[in-house]
């Protein structure tokens, strides 16, 4: 039996007390699980819903049985979690998860819980005819200016189709071969029919309005180059499923911005005997190095000896208050250790031959070797100030600042945008 005492911050007279029953709370899981057609690492997140009036909030996970079918055939049974207190399982893939056909099944189990089922279909790719993108050249809802893209597809006749897009930044040369997500940017529109998704970094639409017609959707990212990763468009073509849960998750985000004046607010669910979300999205990554030049950032070095430096992490800038003075820094990652990283200077900067300092730190059981060279000859080959795009290469020798040791480049070379800070 709950109690509710009305009144006020003096004694009342007239405060009531009212009897309310305990409402009936049904024990549920809670699911939760995403999946494109370049997954390689499946997660489901599986735990036990709770009643308002619950004084603990925390939703542990639940030990069960979990399993992803294709047409009623078992493609993926998941391991229980390691620690109980994460909901999630986990399932890594040989290949990627690909675009497959038929009805893609999730089925849950736990004891004491009702089983959980939730059914998907992969849409089609609806693939992006072009990607035109200009540096500082859209201003946000704060009126500050941010780079700007517009993207062109065709949308296919007599279908209902939904689209997400997103900016990342991807490593795709020292941490792993296949590249990994370093950054996803904050992405704005004014497109009357495009909506940000809930987690803030992409954008949603449906083609109700331009069903079966070309469509460009222009829209701004924060500071798209200014970190040196390569730059990439991810681009999924999800489900009504996917579109009305990310609609009602920017919803409730909303509202909580309000505190207790908001609204309500509902997720959408679309599991069975449970509450939570399961969907499919055909997914496609597409690098601006597509539809223009010099926009992949790349630091290299072949050693005399036959080793080889490939940077994956970089950053240039560019001053121009008295002389143009041009900054590089570029470092090697591999499983989140540095093993070694580059900097370079350049004093009035020109195209054609410059004089610079190189340093080439390295990373050793020991410590870190530094070798360096200053006033040498370095190749500026490209040097676009309207694009932000520098180029050039090194050969030469650094030495040792301990030792006698020495490093001959054969070359150093790179293609960079660079930050301008006027």
């Amino acid at each position: 039996m709950i109690v509710v005492l009305l009144s006020s911050c003096r004694e009342d007279p007239f405060s009531i007390a009212i009897d309310l029953e305990d409402p009936q709370f049904e024990k549920q899981l809670v699911i939760h699980c995403y999946v494109t057609s370049t997954t390689k690492e499946v997660v489901v997140s599986m735990a036990d819903a709770k009643s308002i009036f619950d004084e603990d909030q925390t939703s542990n996970g639940v030990i069960g049985n979990i399993s992803i079918y294709q047409d009623g055939i078992e493609l993926i049974e998941f391991v229980e979690p390691i620690a109980m207190t994460s909901p999630n399982y986990t399932y890594k893939l040989q290949d990627a998860f690909g675009l497959l056909p038929g009805e893609i099944e999730l089925r849950a189990s736990a004891e004491g819980y009702p089983d959980v089922y939730a059914t998907q279909k992969f849409p089609t790719l609806v693939p992006i005819s072009n990607i035109d993108f200009e540096k500082n050249s859209y201003i946000n809802n704060l009126g500050n200016v941010i780079d700007k893209f517009e993207i062109t597809f065709n949308d296919p006749v007599d279908e209902e189709n939904f689209y997400e897009v997103s900016v990342v930044s991807i490593d795709s040369t020292c941490s792993s071969s296949e590249g990994f997500v370093w950054d996803v940017k904050y992405i704005e529109t004014r497109d009357l029919i495009a909506n940000r998704s809930g987690n803030y970094n992409s954008i949603t639409l449906s083609d109700e309005t331009f069903n079966g017609l070309p469509y460009t959707l222009v829209f701004g990212a924060n500071e798209v180059r200014s970190n040196g990763h390569n730059m990439q468009i991810s681009w999924k073509c999800i489900t009504k499923e996917q579109y009305q849960y990310s609609r009602s998750l920017d919803n409730f985000e909303n509202q909580e911005v309000l505190g207790s004046f908001g609204q309500p607010v509902t997720l959408f669910s679309n599991t069975e005997g449970g509450i939570g979300f399961f969907g499919c999205a055909a997914h496609k990554t597409y690098a601006l190095s597509d539809f223009e030049p010099y926009v992949y950032n790349k630091v290299n070095v072949n050693f005399s000896g036959g080793d080889n430096f490939e940077a994956c992490a970089m950053l240039a800038n560019l001053r121009n208050a008295d002389s143009s003075s041009f900054d590089l820094l570029a470092q090697a990652i591999t499983s989140e250790e540095l093993i070694g990283s580059i900097r370079m200077r350049i004093e009035n900067l020109t195209t054609g031959l410059n004089e610079g300092v190189i340093q080439f730190y390295r990373s050793t059981t020991n410590g870190n070797d530094v070798f360096s060279v200053s006033e040498v000859p370095i190749l500026i080959t490209t040097f676009d100030e309207e694009k932000n795009i520098i180029s050039g290469s090194f050969n030469g020798t650094l030495f040792n600042q301990d030792s006698t040791e020495m490093l001959t480049m054969n070359p150093l070379y790179f293609n960079m945008n660079y930050r301008d800070l006027e």
